[in-house]
């Protein structure tokens, strides 16, 4: 696995996470339990659960990664599993756009990690599932910004 596609899967997996809620969301305290995913997220990336993150996907959930696509939550947990294999460590996310469609949430914004001593950053996008006693993570895709010239 490259370096660029270790950081890439990594800064995706900080930017969504999902809280449990029995409603869809149609308040904004429901919008921002629904944003609180990111930092469910960022906390089993700090803790190295790969478990954790995976368990915030849906069962049938898709990452898209410069290393490639990942169907389902067996597949997106072995692909993080890399990640934490390899060593990505200091990883930050900013949400730069956020936006409530219906139970559907979609985020995007900016990713930051180190990997052997290298810093590297990136962009994500993620839909949620709103809806149901358990939102989920349904997509998420992320890059590796190409080098400042």
């Amino acid at each position: 696995m490259t370096l660029t596609t270790v950081v890439l899967c990594g800064a995706v997996l900080l930017c969504v996470a999902m809280p449990a809620q029995a409603q869809q969301p149609n308040s904004s305290r429901d919008f921002a339990q629904c944003l609180d995913v990111q930092t469910k997220f960022v906390e089993a990336r700090s803790r190295q659960d790969v478990d954790g993150m995976a368990a915030l996907f849906a069962p049938d959930g898709i990452r898209v990664t410069p290393d490639g696509v990942f169907l389902g939550r067996d597949a997106i947990r072995r692909n993080l599993q890399s990640l934490v294999t390899a060593g990505l460590r200091d990883f930050t996310t900013r949400r730069t756009a956020s936006r409530l469609e219906g139970g559907v949430l979609f985020v995007a914004g900016e990713w930051q990690a180190r990997l052997a001593g290298r810093q590297l950053h990136g962009y994500y996008s993620a839909l949620l599932s709103c809806d149901g006693p358990q939102p989920m993570m349904l997509e998420e895709t992320t890059n590796v910004a190409a080098p400042a010239h």
